[in-house]
Formats: C-alpha cells, structure tokens, sequence
C-alpha cells in the first residue's frame, strides 16, 4: 500500500472544543510570571468574542502539538494529521494529568503570539508549571493519551464490502453503500437478461421459420387443390362432350386427379402439423419470458430489501510514527467583569 503523507494545516486561530461560558474567575495579578528560558512560552492571541468588557486576564494552560499516522491493512486509510490539545492548568489533578480535561482544536496547531496584550493581568502559575522538567514528562503523557484516546472512527460493512473515508460520515457512507448496492442490482440484472437474450431470440427465430413453413404449405396445397379441381374437371368434361367415360384418357385424367386429391389431404395435414410445431413454440417463448420475468422480479426485491449494516472501526495511530511536536506553556485570554465572572475571548 502506497503510503501519502498529509501536509500539516498551517496554524490558525484555536477554537476550544467546548470552552465554559462564564465563570468565576480566580484572584489575579498584574505581574506577570516568570518563567524559566527552558520552557517554551507563547500566548494566544484575543479573539474580540467578549468584547472589551472587563479586564483581560491571561491563564496558565498546557499545548500539546503531535503528528499521527492512520494506516489500516486491507483498506485505502493512510492519513497523516496533526493533532493539538489545550489543557488549562488549574487543580492539582490538572497539574498530574493535564490531557484528561484537555480540549482538541479542531484547526490543528494555533496561532501564537510571543508577547501578551498590553495592560493585561495574569493568573498565578502553578509550581509544577514554572519547572522545565514537567513538560518532557508530559510530552511523554501526551503520546500515550493520543494512542489511547484518539483514534480514527471510520465505518465498515462486510456486504457490500467497504470502509468510509476518514471524516466521512455514518449518513454519507450509508448512502455511498446504497449507491453501491444499486449499481450490483443492474450488473446482476444486466448478466441475467444476456443469459435470457439469445434463448428468447432463438425461440422467436424458431417462431418465424416455423410461420413461413405454414405459410409454405398453406401455398402448396392452395396449388394443388387447384391441380385437383383442373384434372377433376377436365374429366367430367370429357364425359360430358362424347369421350367415352372409359377411354384410355379419361381413366388417367381420373389417376391424375385421384392422386392429387390424396396429396391436397397430405398437404392439409402438413398445415396442421406445422400449426401445432408453431403454437408448442410460442408456449416455450411464452414459458421462457414469465421465467425470466419472475426471475428479474426477485432479484430486485431481493436487492432492495438488502439492509445495510455498518459498524464502527475505530483505528489507533501507529505508535512508531507518533511524534510530539512541541509541549509548551500557552497563556489563554479571558474576560472579567466587575462581579468576576470570566468569559474566554479566544
């Protein structure tokens, strides 16, 4: 399987999965934090979303920034993506774990700023926080929770067999699989009428031959009725203008007529038969179409009465080309009114 690599997405504003709405906002300071030159800080910029109603204060998160590889044997998935999670830095739990409450943005890596807003305040920054050796330590947490709680979530059906391209969704690939059971439909009908064609079109050929062969023997015992009716004739009219009923021509004219008499019944009986060659075929044509009729009828029932059952197949980075990008120390901007109820404003 040919492997492509996904070209990272070029940063762009965050926009947290879910970012509370209000809240209370801790005591802050207008000094800002010092933090040790090991440990990368950056800031996201303000957004304007709030506003500029109260004061902007920046607090303490964590930005995590990875590569991951999805590749799946037996499939077409081999998708390289660039995954980045933000995680506030608040409560203890927080500091030991900080990827369990963090939120993924959905635009990959952010937009970041190396120096804050003028004017702004800060929250305090948690001690584990302002120490260099806490963010190899959480890079390392990060590999493990993208492995453990980032898989891709494609959809799979075993008939008709396929699996839906990643960020496809359950709707859009039912509808793909109803597309395909579709065109299965007319394949398999399609290979049943030219099973069907040539034995329908043989017992029509047959049909015709065998109504020119009626058509045949009904001219030739016209033709030799006629024969009779001339030879019958011409002998009572011999009897009739003084020719002896006996006479050596009269008895054959009467041989003559005699047998033509016989072979108009034998050609009366060849129309027959020829009638009833021709009725046996038209009732294996009629025989063969219901046939195929029917046949037609229950593969498209069969079809359409298919149901389509997916399930889902989630399919974890490849921990080989799981790569940490970048751990770093993010100030977030928030909104503080005068009752202290903060709003994010990025």
């Amino acid at each position: 399987m040919a492997e492509s690599k996904q070209a990272a997405p070029p940063p762009s504003p965050v926009t947290p999965a879910a970012p509370p709405v209000t809240e209370a906002a801790p005591a802050a300071g207008a000094t800002r934090p010092v933090v040790p030159p090991k440990i990368e800080e950056r800031f996201l910029p303000v957004a304007g979303t709030a506003g500029s109603r109260g004061r902007l204060v920046y607090r303490p998160a964590v930005l995590g920034v990875a590569t991951l590889h999805y590749a799946k044997a037996g499939t077409d998935i081999d998708l390289w993506k660039t995954a980045a999670l933000l995680a506030p830095l608040r409560g203890d739990e927080a500091l030991r774990m900080p990827w369990e409450g963090a939120s993924a943005l959905e635009q990959g890596a952010p937009r970041l700023e190396d120096e804050p807003e003028a004017g702004a305040q800060f929250a305090s920054l948690p001690g584990a926080a302002a120490r260099p050796a806490s963010y190899p330590r959480w890079s390392k947490m990060l590999r493990t929770h993208l492995y453990r709680s980032l898989p891709l979530r494609v959809w799979r059906c075993s008939d008709p067999r396929g699996t839906s391209r990643p960020e496809q969704s359950e709707g859009e690939f039912r509808a793909q699989l109803r597309q395909l059971l579709h065109e299965k439909r007319d394949l398999e009908l399609e290979k049943l009428r030219k099973r069907y064609t040539p034995k329908l079109a043989r017992l029509a050929e047959r049909i015709r031959k065998a109504e020119q062969k009626i058509e045949r023997e009904r001219s030739q015992y016209k033709q030799q009725k006629m024969r009779t009716m001339v030879s019958v004739g011409a002998t009572v009219l011999g009897a009739l203008f003084g020719r002896k009923l006996g006479s050596l021509g009269n008895v054959g004219r009467a041989s003559t007529a005699a047998r033509g008499a016989s072979r108009a019944a034998r050609e009366r009986g060849d129309i027959s038969r020829a009638r009833d060659d021709a009725d046996a075929l038209q009732q294996q044509l009629e025989e063969l179409e219901v046939e195929f009729e029917g046949r037609l009828e229950a593969m498209r029932d069969k079809l359409e009465e298919k149901e389509v059952v997916c399930e889902e197949l989630p399919i974890r980075p490849r921990k080989t080309d799981l790569s940490v990008e970048r751990v770093a120390l993010v100030w977030t901007p928030w909104r503080v009114d005068a009752e202290g109820i903060a709003e994010p404003d990025f």
